[in-house]
């Protein structure tokens, strides 16, 4: 089948290619498939992310959007080779600025990617209770750059998703959430060992508030030239109550010894 002459009226000259009728009917094509293209792509994301529990979230969003611009930069990189122009021409040409944008938005991107991965890997998800460098939190929304989180003192904190996705986390929410309480006391040396021991241990286990699912420990962790250090650990199964239970515990145990005459300090 051959073309109808009137595609090959000349329009106007680009560099060295010549843009006909016929050609400007090929490149509309081509931009109408790669909307086509980059809308369905978007879709397909945006139910992706849906079947994996992530509905009306920004980064769901901003994920399919990326992918439809993806789609959209190929159908460019057609449209310019059809006139004549690469598209790595035009990027080399600005080579030196792309560089210093991408260290830049480096760690942008770090966040983003980890946001992505965090919701679609869902070992972390919001209404988890987690404990990341020593400090106890609930997950309350992952988003594109960066996880919100509530702190047992009801203080409101932002931890960029990179460093969430690279961190040693515990999930408590994921098995139990058995929190570990220490306590660390210094006694005068002089003092009985075994007596300061069992002075600690029975006072560990008048103890209603203490979790019976683990064990608890009374251990005599230094000696110094003027002091000897104990150290005791108890389970609590109320992670809310981290710094009320390790406030309870070193009354009771002070308490403790200040009855059987031992001198604490």
């Amino acid at each position: 089948m051959q073309r109808p002459e009137s595609w090959n009226q000349h329009l106007i000259t680009i560099g060295s290619t010549e843009v006909t009728v016929g050609l400007v009917i090929a490149v509309a094509i081509v931009v109408i498939v790669t909307l086509v293209l980059a809308w369905l792509a978007k879709r397909m994301t945006l139910r992706h992310f849906e079947r994996h529990g992530v509905k009306d979230d920004l980064s769901a969003t901003t994920a399919a959007s990326l992918v439809a611009a993806a789609v959209v930069i190929f159908g460019l990189d057609i449209v310019l080779h059809i006139f004549g122009i690469g598209l790595t021409s035009l990027l080399a040409a600005g080579g030196v600025f792309a560089l210093a944008a991408g260290f830049a938005a480096k760690d942008v991107v770090a966040n983003f990617l980890a946001g992505i991965i965090l919701r679609l890997d869902r070992t972390i998800s919001p209404g988890d209770l987690v404990q990341m460098d020593d400090r106890w939190l609930e997950i309350q929304q992952i988003g594109v750059r960066s996880t919100t989180g509530r702190t047992v003192q009801d203080e409101q904190i932002l931890i960029p998703n990179s460093k969430l996705a690279q961190s040693v986390v515990t999930n408590l929410t994921r098995e139990d959430k058995l929190v570990l309480i220490r306590a660390t006391l210094p006694v005068d040396l002089a003092s009985d060992v075994e007596l300061v021991e069992r002075v600690l241990q029975e006072a560990v286990e008048s103890l209603d508030w203490v979790s019976s699912q683990g064990k608890s420990a009374v251990l005599l962790s230094e000696i110094n030239r003027s002091s000897m250090e104990f150290r005791v650990a108890v389970w609590i199964d109320d992670p809310d109550a981290i710094y009320e239970s390790r406030a309870k515990l070193n009354k009771a145990l002070w308490s403790a010894l200040t009855r059987a005459g031992v001198s604490v300090g």
